[in-house]
């Protein structure tokens, strides 16, 4: 596989990717190599005192966060970080290897233990289910813990769901969104509102028939889930794709063809839940807007809307290339992050929103490297439009002011303390007369 960027240089990663090995060779077309310093060794003594001073003075956050956003690049390994930290640079024109994707220049880094309760190898449900509600649970399943099985609708109940973090942030006053480049009823997505014991059953169609039989209406699909209970029906953002998943009338396009990839699902209950969710929100008296393309969601008024829905395709978004190559009136990533932002960010009390660049995994599986690259630096985008459109300084006031009023408080303890050491001293005095 090439890419034909000046200055590129040899990459041999290895990537691991459902449980598959790839080993990716990306060759260069040119023989030199971008330099974009020269690399003596005052270069990189220089960069060692800068990156030494930034380290030392990184303050420590004490404070209450106002506003949190989660980005997860779903299948992201170590090495596609990498690869893909080179392939941005080499698309800019430099070497690759001495630049950095955003989040990496974040003063804080750590890694995580990955696996379920039943299985060393994890899925994205059961994982969703782990980071978004800190419960580890089975495999396949979500928002539910381990005692729930795989695809017993039955093992299902009241005592074994559990609730995320977007639930406890509408219960703290806050606004809630999800953004994915996957189905909004694929894995991620719905381990922040669904609970089910079949990741799969993203829509009626998909739930066998003996699963109906034996639980009847208290066997809900996740898309029902998502319109219908809470927390889903209370987020106010939800952008990504998965139309086909929502509406049992969807149509097809040259450009939006009905989903048939791997789990696609049809309904077959005639319903249309995009219709439904509409119809709600009407009635509940709220502002609400929905989009199925990238120009109805640019037109959205963000300062003047509670509610937000865009489904733009049917089954998963297409992949960031082919949104440019086709001209496609798909919105990348990136901006569906700064949308979301806009409508999230006029709570006072602040907001909770997921981002998933869902497609880094597929492009694993499908084992096409290239895509996966692409998809990470898109994902990277993201996280830069959302650094943009949040201020640091105002998170270190509120930070430094906080700060400031424990020393105050601190204070006020030690005049206490001095007044009942000068009250002390007082009685000594009258009791000696």
């Amino acid at each position: 596989m090439g890419m034909a960027n000046p200055g590129s240089s040899v990459v041999r990663e290895v990537m691991t990717a459902g449980g598959w090995v790839m080993l990716v060779s990306l060759r260069s077309v040119v023989v030199s190599y971008t330099h974009t310093h020269t690399e003596d060794q005052y270069y990189w003594n220089n960069l060692a005192q800068e990156e030494l001073s930034r380290t030392m003075n990184v303050k420590q956050n004490l404070g209450v966060a106002k506003n949190v956003i989660m980005f997860l690049g779903d299948g992201m390994s170590v090495p596609t970080i990498t690869a893909a930290r080179i392939y941005k640079g080499q698309k800019e024109n430099r070497g690759g290897e001495e630049g950095s994707l955003t989040f990496e220049t974040f003063p804080h880094v750590g890694l995580s233990k990955t696996y379920n309760v039943n299985k060393q190898v994890s899925d994205s449900a059961s994982t969703a289910t782990a980071y978004l509600t800190g419960v580890k649970t089975n495999y396949k399943t979500i928002g539910v813990d381990g005692t729930a099985r795989y695809k017993d609708c039955s093992s299902v109940n009241e005592k074994n769901k559990v609730s995320s973090i977007v639930k406890w942030s509408q219960d703290a006053g806050k606004r809630t969104g999800v953004v994915t480049s996957t189905r909004v009823t694929h894995a991620t997505p719905a381990g922040t509102y669904a609970h089910v014991a079949d990741r799969d059953w993203e829509c009626d169609g998909a739930i066998p028939k003996e699963a109906i039989k034996l639980c009847g209406n208290k066997v809900k699909d996740i898309a029902r889930q998502l319109v219908e209970d809470e927390p889903g029906h209370s987020l106010n953002v939800v952008m990504g794709g998965g139309y086909q998943n929502l509406d049992a009338f969807a149509v097809g396009t040259p450009d939006d063809p009905l989903d048939t990839q791997w789990a696609n699902c049809t309904r077959t209950d005639k319903r249309n839940l995009v219709q439904t969710w509409m119809n709600k929100k009407k009635s509940d008296g709220v502002t609400w807007a929905f989009a199925r393309n990238k120009t109805a969601m640019l037109e959205v008024d963000t300062t003047n809307v509670e509610f937000f829905m865009g489904l733009f395709a049917n089954g998963h978004l297409p992949y960031e290339f082919e949104k440019i190559q086709k001209k496609l009136d798909v919105p990348t990533l990136a901006e569906m992050t700064e949308t979301a932002i806009n409508i999230l960010k006029q709570e006072p009390k602040g907001f909770f929103l997921l981002v998933e660049g869902g497609r880094i995994d597929h492009a694993h599986h499908d084992t096409v490297a290239h895509r996966a690259l692409d998809e990470t630096v898109a994902m990277d985008r993201a996280v830069e439009m959302a650094l943009k459109l949040t201020s640091q300084e105002v998170r270190y006031s509120l930070q430094r002011e906080r700060e400031r009023e424990r020393e105050r408080e601190r204070e006020r303890a030690r005049e206490r303390e001095r007044e009942r050491a000068r009250e002390r001293e007082r009685k000594r005095e009258r009791e000696f007369l």
